[in-house]
């Protein structure tokens, strides 16, 4: 990536960013851009457009007169957003509510198919 126009602080907690994505979503990328691209497949939609807004503007930001039109404010709340969700993230709850949430549908799915089961065999006058 060329240089942006962006300011140091920007740059910083874009960096920072980069890292937290690294560390707490597990995602690869050497550069800002390659993390958040590999970061967007993985974040609920409402975050994925943040991350649209960060990359749009890190691409408009390498051309001169495409700089002018890059809204800072906007990318700068897009980075806070995904700062807090990130630093909320804990993965080991989210796989702990994953293997609850299957194992609850296979207790249920067991519970119906023994509720149908029973009512065929009513039914049926076999029991």
């Amino acid at each position: 990536m060329e240089s942006t126009r962006f300011d140091p602080a920007l740059m910083k907690s874009l960096d920072n960013l980069a890292f937290l994505m690294r560390e707490r979503m597990l995602v690869g990328g050497i550069s800002v851009e390659k993390t958040l691209s590999n970061a967007h497949p993985e974040l609920p939609p409402k975050f994925q457009a943040e991350v649209v807004v960060i990359l749009d503007a890190l691409h408009m930001a390498t051309h001169p007169q495409l700089a002018k039109q890059v809204d800072q404010k906007r990318v700068e709340r897009a980075v806070e957003i995904l700062t807090k969700r990130i630093q909320r993230m804990n993965r080991w709850r989210d796989r702990q509510r994953k293997v609850l949430d299957v194992s609850v549908n296979v207790v249920w799915n067991l519970i119906l198919l023994v509720i149908v089961l029973t009512f065929l065999l009513l039914l049926l006058g076999l029991v």
